[in-house]
């Protein structure tokens, strides 16, 4: 009996194509799982509960390997080894919301969105008053440590502190500045976000992104390149990735900037073309503050990007040795304000409890199903009716294997089998059925790892 197989799953979650079209081996659905540097399918690790903060606090940071969460009340009864940060602006309002978190210098440099609706910038947790020539950079709230400085985007111009000194914007103060960005693209009336790139800067506004080289004299710092149709919408989501690309949320979908092989200056790159249609759809519902709270890591054990959209993370898993460049997603344990990564561990905040991810020892799973739904397979005889007589797995963990034999009825599915680990040496596990195409849908149960590494499909032609 002839056999079709999936060898690995390098492609991961893409839905650029229908699914009768797409590529062998992609996948129509990749929920609570990755793609491994084998190629595999990988459950992804538990969130598990680790820490529940006081009421009254807000926000979730990190420097030196310390978290801190933030408040306006004096301290409350903390659970170790969080640190409370008190941050009490001058006008007497109270801080709601943590906008922004940076290291500078050891410290966090945090811009807050208080109880009157105005923003207050701290540093070390006092707040910053010396603006003198440079008021409007308070009302800012996007935050860009680079170099001796501090950057802070405030409608379309980009102001600077002075040099190693972060809590004095007086205009007099050495290497204080600020940069009309408006007077050097059009379209950059509104600062959308920031990011390190390469040795400059990258400059989002929405349709706009201009890339800078910055010096310690201001007069010495000019534009170096302005990229057109390209710009980001929520500045949380700029993130420096891999050494030479920034990615970053935009109004078509998730987005880079990646420098041309030769001439080494920045191009837009469509990344996250794979998932367009899925971060379209949250796209297209979003509010501000939805805009406002999206934010994204490098989460640092395998270097994976996490995009945090509402209640869900999309994924991306770059192992470029092993070719694989592939989108997934997580189901998050509800929307996360701040997600934050501290050695090898990834913390989330969603209301007032933090979430660890893997748990203490870094292992631990639950009894989350991790899903992966290949696209329709049809042996490479997309036109031939056949007769569907088995599939086998290499696989670890149990899963829950469905079919479905009906283009037009993606949905209506029947149960294979409940398969453990590899199948091979079983020479198929039955699947009657007939049709020209074939799509299988695997669902991991136990709260134990699983992954999902090849799958073959036999079949024969009907008469």
């Amino acid at each position: 009996m002839p056999y079709f197989v999936v060898t690995d799953f390098k492609g991961g979650l893409n839905r650029n194509r229908m699914a009768t079209t797409a590529a062998p081996g992609t996948l129509r659905t990749l929920r609570d799982a990755h793609i491994n540097r084998g190629g595999e399918v990988e459950k992804r690790k538990a969130f598990t509960a680790w820490r529940n903060l006081p009421p009254n606090t807000v926000g979730l940071a990190a420097v030196g390997g310390v978290l801190y969460a933030f408040g306006t009340p004096v301290a409350p009864s903390m659970p170790a080894p969080v640190v409370y940060q008190r941050l009490v602006p001058s006008d007497g309002s109270s801080v709601t919301r943590i906008l922004d978190a940076k290291t500078f210098a050891g410290s966090l440099y945090v811009t807050a969105r208080c109880s009157n609706n105005a923003v207050r910038h701290f540093y070390d947790g006092v707040q910053i008053n010396a603006w003198t020539g440079q008021i409007p950079a308070e009302h800012g709230w996007i935050v860009l440590p680079f170099n001796a400085n501090v950057y802070v985007a405030s409608g379309s111009t980009l102001y600077r502190s002075g040099t190693d000194t972060p809590t004095n914007w007086n205009i007099s103060t050495t290497g204080a500045a600020f940069f009309d960005m408006s007077s050097q693209a059009q379209g950059s009336e509104a600062l959308t976000g920031l990011a390190e790139y390469q040795s400059g800067m990258a400059i989002f506004s929405r349709r706009t992104t201009q890339i800078w080289a910055f010096s310690a004299d201001p007069a010495a710092s000019a534009k170096a390149q302005t990229l057109r149709n390209t710009g980001c919408v929520s500045p949380r989501t700029c993130t420096a990735y891999a050494g030479t690309d920034v990615f970053f949320l935009g109004d078509s979908g998730i987005r880079s900037l990646r420098a041309r092989d030769i001439t080494d200056s920045p191009s837009a790159a469509d990344v996250g073309t794979p998932v367009d249609d899925l971060v379209g759809e949250w796209l297209r519902t979003a509010s501000a503050d939805d805009l406002e709270q999206a934010h994204a890591i490098i989460e640092p054990a395998d270097g994976r990007y996490w995009l945090m959209l509402g209640g869900t993370a999309y994924v991306f898993s770059y192992f470029p040795a092993s070719k694989i460049s592939a989108w997934s997603t997580y189901t998050l344990p509800g929307v996360a304000v701040a997600t934050v990564a501290v050695d090898r561990s990834v913390y989330q905040r969603v209301g007032d409890t933090v979430f660890l991810y893997g748990g203490d020892d870094g292992d631990t799973y639950d009894a989350t199903e991790a899903v992966a739904e290949l696209a329709f397979l049809d042996g490479r005889q997309i036109a031939t009716w056949k007769r569907w007589g088995g599939i086998d797995v290499a696989a670890e963990g149990a899963w829950d294997a469905y079919v479905a034999l009906q283009p037009s009825a993606p949905d209506v599915e029947d149960l294979i089998a409940t398969l453990s680990g590899a199948t091979f040496h079983q020479l198929d596990t039955p699947m009657l059925g007939e049709g020209p195409v074939a799509k299988l849908r695997f669902v991991s149960t136990g709260a134990t790892a699983a992954r999902l590494g090849a799958v073959a499909a036999h079949y024969e032609r009907a008469a």
